[in-house]
C-alpha cells in the first residue's frame, strides 16, 4: 500500500535531481539520493498537542474517493470519525447547478469513552498516511490508529485501550439525505 506512495516521491525526487543537473551542467552520477525519506516526512508530518473540535480543524485522510476527518465533536463528548465517498451524489432531477446534482454527506461514526473526555493528541503520519490519536478520559486512555486505503474502497480504524475504556462503544450516526449547501441556505434563512 505505501509502496506507490513511496515509488512516486523517489519518482519526484529523481527528476527534480535530474533537472537541477541539466541546468547546472553536473554529471549524474556524482549526485547522491541519500535520504532517510521517513524520517525527513515525519518532520513535516500535522500534529495537534489538544484535540481538535471542528472539521476544519481536523485531522484528513482520503485517496481520491473516500474521506475520513477525525476530531471531538464540539460540546459532545464524543470523537467523530466523519465518513465521505465522492459516489454518492443527489441524483434528482433539475438544471445541473450546485443545488441540483450535488454530493451528499454519509453520515459518521461517534467514538463514545466510557469517562470524559480530558484531552488528547493526534498525528496524521504523511510517510504512512495514517492518523494515530491518544484520546484520555476520566476512565482511562483511547489509542486510535487509522487510514484510509490507497486502492480498496476502505477505512480502517482500529483501537486499543488502558485503564476502564475497554466498554467505549461505536455508533453510527447517518447524514440527512440532503445537500450540505441547502441546509446551510436554511439556516442562514435564504431557502424557504
Amino acid at each position: 500500500m505505501y509502496s506507490i506512495i513511496k515509488c512516486y516521491l523517489r519518482h519526484i525526487l529523481a527528476v527534480c535531481v535530474v533537472s537541477l543537473c541539466v541546468m547546472t551542467g553536473t554529471a549524474a552520477s556524482s549526485v547522491k539520493l541519500d535520504v532517510d525519506w521517513p524520517q525527513f516526512m515525519s518532520k513535516q508530518d500535522m500534529v495537534w498537542e489538544t484535540l481538535p473540535e471542528y472539521w476544519y480543524e481536523s485531522a484528513y485522510m482520503g485517496n481520491g474517493m473516500l474521506g475520513l476527518m477525525i476530531y471531538k465533536e464540539p460540546g459532545q463528548n464524543y470523537i467523530r470519525l466523519e465518513t465521505g465517498n465522492c459516489a454518492v451524489h443527489d441524483h434528482r432531477k433539475g438544471k445541473n447547478d450546485l443545488f441540483s446534482i450535488g454530493r451528499l454527506l454519509t453520515g459518521h461514526f461517534a467514538l463514545h469513552p466510557k469517562g470524559e473526555i480530558l484531552d488528547g493528541k493526534m498525528r496524521v503520519d504523511l510517510w504512512n498516511a495514517e492518523t494515530t490519536a491518544d484520546i484520555v478520559t476520566t476512565k482511562g486512555k483511547i489509542h486510535l490508529h487509522s487510514f484510509v486505503h490507497s486502492d480498496k474502497m476502505i477505512i480502517v480504524t482500529k483501537t486499543t485501550t488502558e485503564g476502564e475504556e475497554k466498554d467505549f462503544r461505536w455508533e453510527w450516526v447517518p447524514a440527512p439525505s440532503e445537500k450540505p449547501e441547502v441546509s446551510v441556505c436554511q439556516r442562514r434563512g435564504q431557502l424557504d
